[in-house]
């Protein structure tokens, strides 16, 4: 019997006892309805293939509870991961900062406040989150995000019983929130999980700008079931409800600014040149600027998310503390 076998059996007597198997034969329901049905079969002499079986019991007792829920099996093999592999920093000379986020977990959420908080104190102009074809378990990194520039102890969202509607627990946010950097969220319809939620309690506040395109619109809550050390099953766990009212649940959160990522962008820029169109040299800043253009030329959404900072600090829309940058406060290059 390989490991596959077994896991796929555990999983079976595992989750069989929340799905309800009907036989006409059998006049009240059965303890154990699956091992009922092989012992049918065999004393039909009827032949099958109960490796099969089972996977296909495990399938279908998955999709009865939860058709999105999905098996984790760990590679005990693969390498460990490095620190700050799941975030990727970046910091442009135009004074916006970037952050590409691999997954969400309560440790990401917090190197990505102590990054933004950074950020904020040394004059920068403003910050990109990219949350596009994230997701993530740990709830709690939504009020850490959220904290950045909504008060402290203002309730966000509920999670209840999808049996009872029971409320299980109340999230409040976990920050000053007197960040006064502008804060671009980029996101597209793979943005799921606690990555949507921080998406939908930002959307409309002051200071957060959704750019890209609706997310997944899945309002109920998944969450990993070890069964074994390497197996789990992220399953349907609770409902999740905004304080505010907003209802993103099968629609998704609806970006202040649409984008279609397939959209053609525009002409490749000669990154070579040090000359202008009148061939004299260009500016370090003009330098700086087309190193920019050249970064996001292939992403419309990343390319529309540093416009829109940049239009803000053209049109002196961004008059916080932090108007006049400091050339010497700017944190390096990166």
């Amino acid at each position: 019997m390989n490991c596959k076998a077994s896991l796929l059996r555990l999983i079976s007597f595992v989750i069989i006892g929340v799905s309800v198997v009907c036989f006409a034969e059998v006049e009240s329901a059965s303890a154990d309805p699956l091992g009922d049905l092989y012992e049918r079969f065999d004393s039909l002499s009827i032949g099958f293939d109960r490796e099969r079986a089972n996977e296909a019991a495990v399938a279908a007792a998955l999709l009865s509870i939860d058709p999105h829920a999905s098996l984790l099996i760990a590679d005990t093999n693969a390498p460990a991961l490095e620190d700050g592999a799941d975030l990727v920093v970046e910091y442009w000379s135009q004074g916006i900062g970037y952050l590409d986020l691999n997954s969400l977990s309560l440790s990401v959420a917090s190197n990505v406040v102590l990054q933004v908080a950074e950020w904020d104190a040394s004059a920068g102009l403003g910050v990109i989150l990219d949350l596009r074809g994230v997701g993530g378990w740990e709830y709690r990194a939504v009020p850490l995000v959220a904290g950045l520039i909504i008060k402290r102890d203002v309730p966000l969202f509920t999670l209840s019983s999808l049996v009872d509607g029971a409320v299980a627990e109340i999230y409040n946010t976990e920050g000053p929130g007197d960040c006064c950097i502008p804060l671009v969220i980029l996101m597209d319809g793979d943005t799921h999980g606690a990555s949507e939620v921080i998406a939908a309690v930002l959307k409309g506040r002051g200071g957060a700008m959704l750019v890209g395109a609706s997310s997944r619109g899945d309002g109920v809550i998944r969450r990993p079931v070890a069964l074994t050390e390497t197996l789990s099953i992220v399953i349907a766990s609770s409902h999740i409800s905004l304080m505010d009212g907003y209802e993103y649940a099968g629609v998704g959160v609806l970006p202040d600014i649409v984008i279609d990522s397939n959209q053609s962008g525009p002409p490749k820029i000669d990154v070579s040149s040090t000359t202008g169109v009148l061939g004299r040299p260009l500016s370090d800043k003009a330098l700086n600027d087309r190193d920019l253009m050249k970064r996001t030329e292939d992403d419309a959404v990343l390319r529309r998310a540093t416009d829109i900072l940049l239009g803000f600090e053209a049109l002196g829309e961004f008059d916080g503390p932090h108007a006049e940058v400091n050339e010497e406060t700017l944190p390096e290059n990166k």
